[in-house]
């Protein structure tokens, strides 16, 4: 969680960081990236077993998980309270 509240307050410094890691993704463009990304949000319980089933569904639709999947089962199986 350090390394997503790092990212999310520097994106720029954090982009130029993983830049030379990156093929194609000039440091401006990873750094567009990761602000669009939600790296503060730390959700937990049911919120996060919500945020799973939706990853699933999207998921399903993109054939890594099979179109019979019961998300909301799978989001349940794969949460864990740490």
């Amino acid at each position: 969680m350090e390394a997503q509240e790092f990212i999310a307050a520097n994106p720029d410094e954090a982009a130029e960081i993983y830049a030379p890691y990156s093929a194609a993704a000039k440091p401006a463009q990873l750094a567009a990236m990761l602000r669009s990304h939600t790296h503060h949000e730390h959700p937990g319980g049911d919120t996060l077993k919500q945020q799973l089933a939706a990853y699933a569904d999207e998921l399903k639709l993109v054939n890594v998980l099979k179109p019979s999947t019961d998300t909301a089962k799978f989001a349940n199986k794969i949460y864990a309270a740490v």
